[in-house]
């Protein structure tokens, strides 16, 4: 089901509700931004406000010096708060939708695998469409035990070796050695909404892994011989 002119498809087991539907059509993209509280337009709302009880004569001799206290009070408390307070740019019931949604351990928010659109699913809709990718044995081998920190440190001597061969110098040696307790890289998985039952194309994250650095540094080496 899309929603919201296909910025938020839901294929999980329960609807979405307009908090949580308002919320996700931000986008993937989108970023929770903390803006601050303007005091001078808090200071002109009260004026208004002793400008409107004035019009509709609320305010005579009587009570004019008191109402005035009043607001005032009531003015500099605000500014005050307003010095060590923030606000979002998102409203109270999409603040509220992100707890709803991280609460409930049966669904899976996900990025399409074509612009920037969310998908909703069942968490063991997503794992098992993930795993019919992952069982195939043709692209994929189940190991027995994690092979990143023995692939790690014969990286960093493989790095040394061309270090002390000057093939590479100190500087590009300190670019792309690996920090250590490098990160096994994880897979996720993008969906193709647009194809019948919604498959799924894996997405290998080797952010932090142990030849993250080396790829970055060839990368940026290639961007600058366009």
């Amino acid at each position: 089901m899309a929603l919201t002119s296909k910025l938020v498809y839901n294929y999980s087991y329960r609807s979405l509700t307009k908090a949580e539907e308002s919320l996700l059509s931000h986008g993937w993209k989108y970023a929770m931004n903390i803006k601050e509280l303007n005091s001078l337009n808090v200071k002109t709302d009260i004026e208004y406000i002793y400008y409107r009880m004035e019009k509709c004569s609320l305010i005579d001799a009587t009570n004019r010096a008191k109402i005035k206290g009043t607001l005032n009070d009531f003015g500099t408390t605000i500014k005050q708060r307003l010095k060590r307070s923030h606000v979002p740019n998102l409203s109270i019931i999409e603040i509220e939708a992100i707890k709803t949604l991280t609460n409930d351990k049966c669904l899976i928010i996900a990025k399409v695998d074509k612009g920037n659109s969310i998908v909703v699913l069942n968490r063991e809709d997503y794992i098992q469409k993930g795993m019919v990718i992952l069982d195939d044995r043709r692209s994929f081998k189940l190991l027995n035990e994690n092979p990143t920190d023995e692939r790690e440190k014969k990286f960093i001597k493989f790095l040394l070796k061309l270090k002390k061969k000057n093939a590479i110098d100190k500087n590009e040696y300190k670019r792309m050695r690996p920090d250590a307790g490098s990160r096994t890289p994880e897979a996720y998985f993008l969906v193709k909404v647009h194809k019948k039952n919604q498959p799924v194309r894996p997405v290998i994250s080797s952010y932090d892994a142990y030849n993250y650095k080396t790829a970055k540094y060839i990368a940026d080496l290639w961007r600058h011989q366009q």
